[in-house]
């Protein structure tokens, strides 16, 4: 997108010349992402409590 903006490719040619290589999907379940984002909730509140204390 660089060489879009500086004017060295136009949008058309970048457009026209992609090709998707991988794709990756989520395969984490709701039930251990919320365990996680938990967690990692836990663990903001305890450094932020140890950043002002």
């Amino acid at each position: 997108m660089a060489g879009v903006g500086v004017g060295l490719w136009s949008e058309d040619r970048v457009v026209s010349a992609w090709r998707e290589r991988a794709r990756y999907e989520p395969r984490m379940g709701a039930d251990e992402r919320e365990t996680l984002l938990a967690g990692w909730a836990r663990a903001l509140e305890r450094a932020r409590a140890w950043a002002e204390g």
